[in-house]
């Protein structure tokens, strides 16, 4: 049995949201997801890019309540949005989460698009036949152009986790990463300890997200144990500045 150490986990939340507040921005955690679909359809329009609100994460597909769902919300001194993030918490009970995605990525990817034909496979990555329980789906992740290049993936990406994690007794939490960063360390960069490529078997994607994305992953002793080396790498180099 794990027993969470809250200690340790809000001493991490706490690091890095500092982190990401000494840039003179703000976060807080928000449950109105029509308010995220108003600032992602914004956003669309600001910066002539589409889906920035993912299926995921869209009220039109998904109920959301502060029991099973929250977003990210980082404000600049004016009040303009700096970046979001989403978390979702799915009780598969009796089912994987290849399972799972059986009914939902067809339900929000293929079905809306029947101009696209998008096309489900099932050959998805043998990590998800595995992976069941009460698991948390972060994502809808994204940073303005004034803000990217600043450092602050690393911290936003973790703030999220362990905010999760914080808030609920999940089993797993798990997100999906381009093949192209993922080469470049990024899921580590952002904390996750596990990675399978092609995560989901896509016959034919939809053509706004990428087919070869990889699923990265964290069960609750890798959060642990991201908090805990946060915390000694902070505790090292404060001892050092002295």
């Amino acid at each position: 049995m794990i027993i969470k150490n809250e200690i340790e986990i809000n001493r991490a939340i706490s690091y890095y949201r500092e982190e990401v507040e000494r840039h003179g921005l703000f976060v807080e955690e928000a449950h109105d997801f029509e308010l995220l679909a108003e600032i992602c359809a914004w956003r669309d329009e600001r910066e002539g890019v589409n889906h920035s609100l993912t299926e995921q994460f869209s009220p039109k597909l998904f109920d959301f309540s502060p029991d099973n769902a929250f977003f990210l919300l980082v404000r600049d001194a004016d009040g303009e949005v700096a970046s979001v993030q989403g978390a979702r918490l799915d009780h598969l009970s009796g089912i994987s989460l290849a399972g799972f995605w059986q009914t939902q990525q067809r339900r929000i990817y293929c079905d809306p698009y029947p101009d696209q034909v998008p096309e489900l496979g099932q050959a998805h990555c043998p990590e998800a036949f595995e992976i069941t329980g009460k698991c948390v789906y972060h994502g809808n992740m994204w940073l303005t152009p004034a803000w990217k290049g600043k450092r602050l993936g690393q911290p936003l990406c973790r703030l999220g986790q362990l905010v999760a994690y914080a808030k609920w007794p999940l089993d797993y939490i798990y997100c999906f990463i381009e093949s192209a960063l993922v080469s470049k360390g990024f899921a580590a960069h952002q904390g996750y300890a596990h990675i399978s490529p092609t995560g989901t078997d896509w016959i034919k994607a939809p053509e706004h997200i990428h087919g070869d994305d990889y699923l990265c992953w964290n069960r609750p002793r890798d959060l642990d144990h991201l908090a805990r080396t946060t915390n000694r790498s902070v505790s090292r180099a404060r001892s050092y500045s002295q």
